[in-house]
């Protein structure tokens, strides 16, 4: 009989980059001390990591975000440096075709185009994200949320601080009296199992990518709103065919939305109020 432990360090790598996600290796890897040998190499690690992000579904929307962030960042530099406005080309008169900028290339490719190869650093960013976002993960379940802890300014907009103020101060007493965290009927503590953490990422890496258009193209100056329009529309309905449930992952966003703006956002607006502004443009 042949033992796992038997398997040459080839064969064992090649188990590690089939798995789903991170976790999935990180556990893997815990099984014995000879997998763990192969985790723990610095030779193997990031191909491992590498291959599970490049491959796995959870993490689809990851390397398209990683290109994006380096793109924001790049935006960041250009105006931090004095960069003059960016316009756009204005479209073919009588048409709505018109040819894309440099940014707006750039842009374009991290969505359309994005390469499945990825650098070490953003292996290592797309794994501190993976680990990073368990808090809010655990935020998000941490307690059941009633119609009262939710703020929509379009419709409070007259009684908006008022409903701040209930907010902040029913968060403020639940602290202090230390209420049990959101159960399940038998009492037990509520978590996620393993597909619905997949669900959650990947809700939340989208959203992510979403906004990160949407900043993108907010600071490039446009003579007919229709242009930023069709060119946002197209990358988004490209995010959207990368999903093989669109029905569901969109409720999945929705709820990411509904958690993160008409709730964590009201919660912490005055807190966020206080800091100084990021150096962004």
């Amino acid at each position: 009989m042949v033992f796992l432990t038997d398997l040459p360090n080839e064969l064992l790598v090649q188990i590690f980059c089939s798995l789903d996600d991170i976790d999935d290796a990180l556990h893997f890897g815990r099984a014995c001390t000879v997998i763990n040998r192969i985790l723990k190499s610095p030779e193997f690690y990031l191909v491992i990591m590498r291959s599970i992000i490049v491959s796995s579904n959870t993490h689809r929307f990851d390397i398209r975000l990683c290109h994006i962030l380096d793109l924001h960042r790049e935006l960041v530099n250009y105006f931090s440096a004095g960069g003059a406005n960016i316009s756009a080309y204005a479209p073919t008169p009588g048409t709505t075709l018109y040819t894309l900028n440099s940014w707006e290339t750039k842009l374009h490719e991290c969505i359309m185009d994005c390469p499945d190869e990825i650098e070490d650093e953003q292996v290592f960013d797309t794994i501190a994200r993976w680990q990073g976002l368990r808090v809010l993960q655990d935020l998000y379940i941490s307690k059941e949320l009633a119609q009262k802890d939710y703020i929509h300014p379009k419709y409070y907009s007259e009684d908006i601080f008022q409903r701040l103020d209930l907010l902040q101060n029913r968060v403020t007493e639940s602290l202090e009296d230390k209420p049990p965290t959101s159960t399940k009927p038998n009492g037990q503590k509520r978590t996620f199992d393993a597909e619905q953490t997949s669900r959650f990422y990947s809700a939340v890496t989208c959203y992510w990518l979403y906004n990160e258009i949407r900043w993108c193209l907010s600071h490039i100056s446009y003579s007919d709103w229709r242009v930023p329009d069709l060119l946002r529309n197209t990358l988004l309905a490209h995010l959207d065919s990368l999903t093989s449930s669109p029905l569901l992952f969109t409720l999945d966003v929705l709820s990411i939305h509904e958690f993160l703006y008409s709730h964590l956002l009201p919660l912490h607006s005055r807190g966020l109020a206080d800091q100084q502004p990021p150096p962004t443009p």
